[in-house]
C-alpha cells in the first residue's frame, strides 16, 4: 500500500510540473504606436494608439506616461488637443493580468502654428470680363487677412477705382469701390493652405507661404489668373 501511494504521489508531482510548463503565460506584445496627424501643430487634435495582442487571448490593460508622469487613461488610444509646443516622450505599457507586460514609446513633436498670423494686402491682379488684366496695389487696393488658432480666417479686400473708371469697366458695373469680405475654415498640408469660402459659390482658395512669410494666392478652384499677395 505504501508503494502504491508513493507511485501516485510521484505521478501527481510529475503531472503538476508538466502542466505548469504547458500553461506558462505568454507576454502581451505591442506591435507599434501610431500617431495622427503625422505633423502636429498647436491646436491640432492628436490621437495616439497602442496596437497590441496577446497569444493567450488575455484581456489587456493599458497604462500611459508622458515625460515620466502617469496619464489617467487606461484605453488603447488617447485623443487630446495639442495645447503646448515642444517634444514629448510617450510610453505605453500593456499588461495581461497574469504577470506579462510589454512597453513601447514614441516621441512626439508639437510645432508652433506657422499659419496663425495677420497680413496686409501688398498686391493683387485678376482678369477682367474682357480678358484684360487689372492690377491693384496700395493705396487703391487695401486689405487684411487673419488666421486664428482655431483654423478660421477673416479676409477683406477693397479696390478703389481710378479717375478713368478702370475698375467699373473691368467689372462691367457702375461702381467706384469694390469690397470683398469672406470668413471660413482653413485646411493645410505641408505646402499649401486651403480656404473654404462656402458663401462664394463653394470656392476653395489655395495659398502658399513663401520664405519671407508672405501669403500668396496660388489658384482659385483650378483658376490661376487671380493673384493676391499679403505680407
Amino acid at each position: 500500500m505504501k508503494k502504491l501511494l508513493l507511485v501516485v504521489f510521484v505521478m501527481t508531482t510529475v503531472c503538476f510540473i508538466g502542466c505548469e510548463d504547458t500553461l506558462e503565460n505568454a507576454d502581451p506584445e505591442i506591435s507599434y504606436l501610431s500617431v495622427v496627424p503625422g505633423e502636429i501643430y498647436l491646436g491640432d487634435e492628436v490621437t495616439i494608439e497602442c496596437v497590441a495582442s496577446d497569444a493567450d487571448g488575455d484581456v489587456l490593460s493599458y497604462a500611459w506616461e508622458e515625460d515620466g508622469e502617469a496619464v489617467p487613461i487606461t484605453t488603447s488610444s488617447i485623443t487630446a488637443i495639442a495645447d503646448e509646443a515642444g517634444s514629448f516622450h510617450i510610453v505605453c505599457t500593456v499588461t495581461d493580468g497574469n504577470g506579462g507586460e510589454d512597453s513601447e514609446f514614441i516621441d512626439i513633436v508639437v510645432m508652433e502654428q506657422p499659419f496663425m498670423d495677420s497680413w496686409t494686402l501688398a498686391a493683387l491682379s485678376f482678369t477682367c470680363v474682357d480678358d484684360e488684366l487689372l492690377v491693384g496695389t496700395p493705396p487703391n487696393a487695401t486689405g487684411s487677412l487673419t488666421i486664428d488658432s482655431d483654423y478660421t480666417f477673416t479676409w477683406s479686400t477693397t479696390l478703389i477705382d481710378d479717375d478713368e473708371g478702370t475698375l467699373a469697366e473691368c467689372l462691367e458695373e457702375d461702381i467706384s469701390v469694390f469690397t470683398f469680405t469672406a470668413t471660413g475654415t482653413v485646411e493645410h498640408d505641408e505646402d499649401y493652405l486651403y480656404f473654404d469660402v462656402g458663401e462664394v459659390e463653394d470656392w476653395v482658395f489655395m495659398w502658399e507661404v513663401d520664405e519671407d512669410g508672405d501669403l500668396i494666392l496660388v489658384e482659385i478652384d483650378d483658376e490661376d489668373d487671380t493673384i493676391f499677395v499679403f505680407e
